[in-house]
């Protein structure tokens, strides 16, 4: 009896030694909103601005992206010299496309959910108040994604990305997130805007994604 419980035991510990609790441990707390400085678009991972939803004009924009914002409590544990293994490396999202009703949109035999590589480093938290911070670029719909969904001129539609990313410590311990669901407004021809205000310059990060955005073009200027 004693040797079966002590069997046990050490499978537990085992057990505990090869995984992590992820959904704590590393997680995702948001899509980026972008920094513009003059013409310039960039991601602070430290940054609390975060979109509580995206929006994506299937009449200009060819991808959908997101920019997570990660964060690791894996504690720093590489002092006085010692090498550090709770650094993390993502490198790779798992991505599902979904309907209001929970169930994966049909694509018409594109695959749904797939995968999209990455290669992001995620340092470990400085201190159990400091998590580690990094993001990196998620193309959550790919353009023969956009060009399937049927949205008419006029009319909106939601499709929710639900990401899982996967990785792993420098420890060499498998990490993979729990679900994070992101809500993205789909429309035709909503972003574009032939009137923009005369006296700043109108920046747009990724045209035909989030932000109302100018074409001379396609105003017909």
């Amino acid at each position: 009896m004693r040797t079966h419980a002590r069997l046990g035991l050490l499978t537990c510990l085992l057990a505990l030694v090869g995984c992590v609790d992820d959904n704590v441990s590393v997680f995702v707390s948001g899509n980026l909103a972008p920094s513009i400085d003059d013409t310039t678009c960039s991601y602070d991972p430290t940054s609390t601005s975060l979109l509580s939803q995206g929006r994506l004009d299937v009449a200009f924009a060819g991808t959908f992206e997101l920019h997570p914002a990660i964060q690791s409590q894996l504690q720093q544990r590489g002092r006085s010299g010692r090498p550090e293994p709770n650094g993390i490396y993502i490198t790779r999202a798992e991505v599902t496309l979904e309907g209001l009703d929970g169930l994966a949109i049909d694509f018409g035999g594109l695959p749904n959910p797939f995968s999209v590589p990455m290669s992001v480093y995620v340092p470990p938290a400085s201190s159990p108040t400091s998590p580690g911070s990094a993001t990196g670029t998620i193309v959550a719909i790919p353009a023969d994604y956009t060009v399937s969904l049927p949205v008419a001129p006029g009319t909106t539609t939601t499709v929710v990305a639900s990401v899982r990313l996967v990785g792993k410590t420098l420890g060499d311990i498998d990490i993979e997130t729990g679900d994070w669901v992101y809500p993205i407004e789909v429309c035709n021809g909503c972003l574009l805007t032939c009137m923009p205000d005369p006296e700043s310059e109108l920046v747009t990060c990724n045209p035909g994604q989030d932000l109302t955005f100018f074409d001379a073009a396609a105003c017909g200027l």
